[in-house]
């Protein structure tokens, strides 16, 4: 999904995907070599996402009205499996292995 950048305290960029009502935000991390957050946020109307697309506080808009409303999954940083997916291909490679 491509995203926007946008001046910012918290938000780095988001996107949205009408389609399958998904808002994409990426969050600043405030620790020293660790990387931005991205989530995935269901269900967001376009209405809600026009809303938080004319915030005047991107931030605070989202603190308000999108983390406690919207169910989120958090994305992985490119090149980084989960714990899951890790356990998952050890397992695999486990299985072969026998």
């Amino acid at each position: 999904m491509e995203r926007q950048p946008v001046e910012s305290k918290l938000v780095v960029s988001y996107g949205y995907d009408k389609a399958t009502r998904t808002l994409e935000i990426e969050l600043k991390s405030h620790k020293e070599g660790q990387a931005n957050k991205v989530y995935h946020y269901f269900n967001v109307s376009e209405e809600e996402f026009n809303r938080f697309n004319r915030a005047e506080s991107h931030g605070s808009h989202y603190l308000k009205f999108i983390r406690p409303c919207f169910e989120c999954k958090r994305l992985e940083p490119e090149g980084k499996a989960s714990e899951e997916t890790k356990d998952k291909a050890q397992a695999k490679s486990e299985d072969k292995a026998s």
